[in-house]
């Protein structure tokens, strides 16, 4: 017993000192993720063990495990994005500044810190970086609200209320908009009145349903109440009848969570043409994210025929406002002349535009471009440091995406040859060979032959 108590003491002081290790070498946030990413780990396998003679039990179990395991990976790529985002803040880049100061906002990578984002917000709208002036009106203009809504006045309250209820300057808490909404009604704001009569229907089940319709508004928030559990029980089934009310009633957030819905069969039965159907309502009503969605749903021939003139149309409209996704997705139909004539020179704005956004992909393919010579003087420079930008983003993303593995084996792979071939830097086969085994640790099985054979030839050389 005594022995016993020993090694357990031993494995104690081993696990606290290792604790203390990684708190002084990536701080405390951080170690604690890694810990309890271990523990997860361990837990995982353990459970894996456990349950190997019951099949249907294991796929439980190993579901049930990833899903914590993402939620980890995710909060780990969060502070790894959020020591790179404000590295770049400091030296001046004005994306950065508001990245940095949205990540302060939402609590991203790091504890939430309003003050923190107010005053990066403003060194970006100091460089005139699009957005960053209207966010920081948006929390002034929370503060102000705020302030007035605490002196007892009942617009005020209710405006305070939608701020919260929809994230305006402030975090989005459905606890606080309640309250607010509820002090606006107590002195006969009729619109507050309406809301809170159809979330008290929901919990007390009480008035008629007619009340309820009164509520249009009520039919938005009750439908994401039912989505997210609050309030009341988790119910995708009923969110979608209530995002369906509310949709019908042309509120367009409302249009485009009903695609999602039916896109994705959460609540509904899957059903595309239905998707395609709410996502094309929401767009025509200026909808960033649902323009981005319909082009992809004529792009993929999904609920629709396949129209990639159709597709070049919604993902333009969503480029056009910054989404990074469609300014790639765009670039690629241009560069692969799908449905439309190869433009070179469109592709490279677009996929700049996306690259400039940190997106892997578009960085990638920046770096084919400048490497083949399309639509680009040939330069391998350019191209090398395209690449490199791709690579060190999909280190990023690998943390939480697996996908991420077989394209960050390809960049590494390509950067390897280019040093192999001194194409953008000086011929250095040892720079190369470092590139290979990074690529061949991804599971490259080009990278590893292509190791091999560097070995092979310097045996020879030295058995000569």
């Amino acid at each position: 017993m005594k022995i016993l108590l020993n090694v357990i003491m031993r494995i104690c002081l081993i696990f606290i000192a290792s604790y203390l290790v990684l708190i002084l070498l990536y701080g405390f946030n951080m170690a604690n993720v890694m810990v309890t990413n271990f523990w997860q780990q361990f837990k995982y396998e353990a459970g894996k063990m456990y349950y190997s003679s019951d099949v249907e039990k294991l796929e439980k179990w190993k579901k049930k495990e990833t899903g914590k395991e993402d939620k980890i990976a995710f909060k780990m790529t969060d502070m790894a994005h959020f020591k790179q985002i404000k590295k770049s803040a400091k030296a001046g880049d004005a994306a950065s500044q508001n990245k940095l100061a949205s990540m302060y906002y939402t609590g991203q990578g790091v504890k939430q810190n309003y003050a923190e984002a107010l005053k990066w917000y403003e060194k970006a709208a100091e460089q005139d970086f699009a957005g960053a002036q209207e966010a920081v009106d948006a929390i002034m203009l929370f503060d102000q609200t705020k302030n007035s809504a605490k002196t007892g006045d009942a617009e005020s309250q209710f405006k305070l209320a939608e701020m919260y209820f929809y994230g305006k300057g402030v975090k989005q808490d459905y606890a606080e908009a309640v309250k607010w909404y509820e002090k606006a009604a107590e002195q006969g704001h009729v619109k507050a009145k309406k809301i809170t009569d159809a979330v008290l229907f929901e919990q007390t089940r009480k008035t008629t349903e007619s009340q309820i319709r009164l509520a249009e508004d009520g039919q938005m928030r009750l439908a994401e109440m039912y989505y997210y559990g609050i309030g009341v029980e988790n119910n995708h089934a009923e969110a979608a009848a209530w995002y369906k009310k509310a949709a019908e009633q042309g509120v367009v957030d409302a249009q485009y969570a009903l695609g999602e819905m039916y896109y994705n069969g959460d609540g509904v039965e899957e059903n595309t043409e239905e998707a395609f159907k709410w996502y094309k309502k929401a767009a025509e009503q200026e909808h960033v994210a649902a323009q981005y969605a319909l082009g992809g749903m004529y792009y993929e021939g999904k609920g629709t025929p396949q129209n990639y003139a159709g597709a070049v149309n919604w993902y333009k409209k969503a480029a056009e406002q910054g989404v990074a996704d469609a300014q790639y997705a765009l670039a690629g139909i241009y560069y692969n002349a799908l449905g439309v004539i190869r433009d070179y020179d469109k592709a490279l704005y677009w996929y700049q535009k996306a690259a400039e956004q940190r997106l892997a992909g578009a960085q990638y393919a920046l770096g084919e471009m400048y490497y083949l010579g399309k639509g680009v003087k040939q330069d391998y420079a350019e191209a090398m440091k395209w690449y490199k930008e791709a690579e060190n983003q999909w280190l990023i993303d690998l943390e939480y995406a697996q996908s991420a593995r077989e394209k960050l084996a390809d960049v590494q792979y390509i950067i390897g040859t280019m040093y192999y071939l001194g194409e953008g830097a000086d011929q250095n086969n040892i720079e190369a060979i470092n590139w290979y085994q990074k690529a061949a640790e991804q599971g490259s099985a080009e990278a590893q032959k292509k190791l091999d054979e560097l070995y092979d030839y310097d045996m020879m050389k030295e058995f000569k």
